[in-house]
């Protein structure tokens, strides 16, 4: 049996702040989807972090949002605290979509838009045009403040 190759995640940071850090998601199903993970090691439930924790979270959480409002414009976005797979504690960002949206080249489709954004039929793009979904997110929140 092989092994699957292994992704280096340090490429999808898009922002580090002093608590957490958030990168692109390498499954881009939905077009900006992000992960906001904190820093420091931690398997803890998201009821109990500590108030700077959830200060720091809201404030590079409505950063990303409004990056990817202005990018692309979603319709609405989904939000998930799982910790099923990866323990370490972190939030899911989802944009969401009604129409169908073109960037670099590519077109993504919300099919789930209405439901639940999982399951769904993951996207597998090429390691470049990941790349420049993240530059573009990276420049637009070097704007944000």
């Amino acid at each position: 049996m092989s092994t699957p190759p292994t992704i280096d995640y340090s490429k999808f940071i898009i922002e580090r702040g002093p608590l957490w850090t958030a990168q692109l998601h390498d499954d881009q199903t939905y077009l900006g989807r992000m992960i906001i993970a904190l820093n420091r090691p931690a398997e803890i439930d998201w009821l109990d972090l500590e108030d700077a924790d959830y200060t720091e979270y809201f404030r590079i959480a409505r950063r990303c949002k409004q990056a990817l409002t202005e990018l692309f414009a979603p319709d609405m976005f989904n939000h998930a605290t799982l910790r099923n797979e990866w323990r370490q504690q972190h939030v899911h960002l989802i944009p969401r979509y009604i129409e169908k949206r073109e960037f670099a080249g590519l077109v993504f489709e919300d099919k789930r838009w209405g439901k639940n954004w999982p399951p769904y039929d993951k996207v597998s793009l090429p390691m470049e045009k990941l790349m420049e979904i993240r530059a573009a997110i990276s420049a637009k929140m070097a704007l944000t403040t």
